[in-house]
């Protein structure tokens, strides 16, 4: 389950942002993104900076995701490709160091691994889990009010250049996820995942293309 929801938010801020550095904190309290929570004095840029990514239809692009564990001496580093439509769904596919494919939409998660069957997971089988998919897929269509009943949000910047944080209110997601960073300007530049366990990831983004 802990990896279910890894993936989901990963995929939920896909839907959100759209995608292509940042460097990754050890103690998100450190970074000066959580001195500005979202308040009457920043709400008109993040509906802004949302107004802008809900526009996207159609998003292609590479990605780079780094992954820091604290039992391992080395990061764990996968790169590949991904592919976002906005009416259909997205498609996260890991090219190396082997082959995954991860396909999302409002009532199914299937992925599958090298040549192997695909595993298939659907709404009602884990109910939790797709109400949190469907509540990330509308977000993308343009519906923010959704992601405020699950996060404290902390924003700063405008359409050229912005920053967002979001730190889980409860249980499930906190059981997980710690807070995630985003940094973006037409589109996020890139992701940081603060994992519960003292975990971090790092999802880089290149050769982005929007419609």
């Amino acid at each position: 389950m802990h990896k279910i929801y890894h993936k989901f938010v990963i995929l939920f801020l896909l839907m959100l942002l759209g995608a292509t550095g940042y460097a990754s904190v050890n103690n998100h309290e450190n970074s000066s993104i959580y001195q500005h929570p979202l308040s009457a004095k920043n709400i008109t840029q993040f509906n802004q900076v949302q107004t802008e990514q809900a526009k996207f239809y159609h998003i292609t692009g590479d990605f780079v995701q780094t992954r820091k564990m604290a039992l391992l001496s080395k990061p764990l580093v996968s790169t590949g490709t991904f592919q976002l439509i906005k009416a259909k769904g997205l498609i996260w596919q890991q090219k190396k160091p082997f082959a995954s494919k991860l396909v999302v939409t409002d009532d199914k998660i299937e992925q599958s691994i090298e040549n192997n069957p695909p595993f298939v997971l659907t709404a009602k089988q884990q109910p939790i889990v797709f109400a949190f998919t469907r509540v990330f897929l509308s977000i993308f269509k343009g519906n923010t009010q959704a992601i405020k009943e699950y996060f404290n949000i902390y924003f700063t910047g405008d359409t050229k250049h912005w920053q967002l944080a979001l730190v889980p209110k409860g249980s499930p997601l906190n059981k997980a996820i710690k807070s995630v960073e985003v940094t973006g300007g037409r589109y996020a530049d890139s992701i940081v995942i603060h994992e519960a366990k003292g975990n971090d990831m790092e999802i880089k983004f290149s050769k982005v293309v929007v419609k």
